[in-house]
Formats: C-alpha cells, structure tokens, sequence
C-alpha cells in the first residue's frame, strides 16, 4: 500500500512538473507571434547587455520578479513577454505579471525594428532601460 502512494505521488510530481516546463515554453516570446514581434521582444530582453553591462532589461525584470515573489502575501504569476504589432515594423513589447487576485500589470516599450530604437512608455520601463545601462 506504502509503495502504491510513493508511486502515485510520484506521477503527481512528474504531472505538475511537465505541466509547468510545457507552460513556460509556451508563454515564451514568439508564442503565436511573427517574426517581426518575437525580434522585437528579444531587442528589449537583450537592451543594455550589448553596452558591456551584465544587466539587461530581461535580466532586470527576471530578477525585480525573484526578489518581489516571496514578498507578495497574494502570489505573483508571470505572464512574460509579449509583442502587439503597431505599425509595419513597429510593435509593442510588454512585459506583464500578475498579482493573484489583482489585475495584469504591464511594462511597455515601443520598439522601432528599422533602427532597432526602443523607447520606454512609462516611468517604471524607463527607469528599468536606465538601470540596464547603469549595472
């Protein structure tokens, strides 16, 4: 009876775990997105990094979102990365999370993939660009 239930838990485990990874890669940047939009999402992941600095603005909020999560009384969920095609060649990159119980909220960018420009469209996204620059 004893081996039944670690054999059962076991398949729970393994159940949540594939359920999770299959989730992650799932909510990933080029889900459902053309190629233009997952660019676009990767200019913002990597902006900062390629000025020397081991911080990116992926890098930021990945660690923004570690540090907060066991602050959180509710639970936090990611949502990740996604883009919002503006223009030809214009998109929108967000970051979202969600505070369980609360609505999305969104960090924003605008991102230009002529000339790879990516301007900030709140406070909070400007000052994480400034600090992937800074760190």
């Amino acid at each position: 009876m004893y081996a039944k239930r670690i054999w059962a838990y076991s398949l729970l485990c393994y159940c949540l775990l594939l359920g999770i990874t299959a989730t992650a890669a799932w909510a990933g940047p080029a889900r459902g997105q053309d190629a233009g939009g997952a660019r676009a999402c990767r200019l913002v992941e990597l902006y900062g990094g390629q000025r020397g600095g081991p911080q990116t603005i992926g890098s930021l909020m990945e660690l923004n979102m570690r540090q907060w999560k066991p602050q959180s009384n509710r639970g936090i969920g990611v949502l990740g990365w996604r883009a919002e095609k503006l223009d030809q060649g214009v998109y929108r990159v967000v970051y979202a999370y969600q505070e369980i119980g609360l609505k999305p909220v969104e960090v924003p960018w605008r991102v230009e993939l002529a000339d790879g420009r990516i301007t900030p469209l709140t406070p909070l996204s400007q000052r994480i660009q400034r600090m992937s620059l800074l760190l």
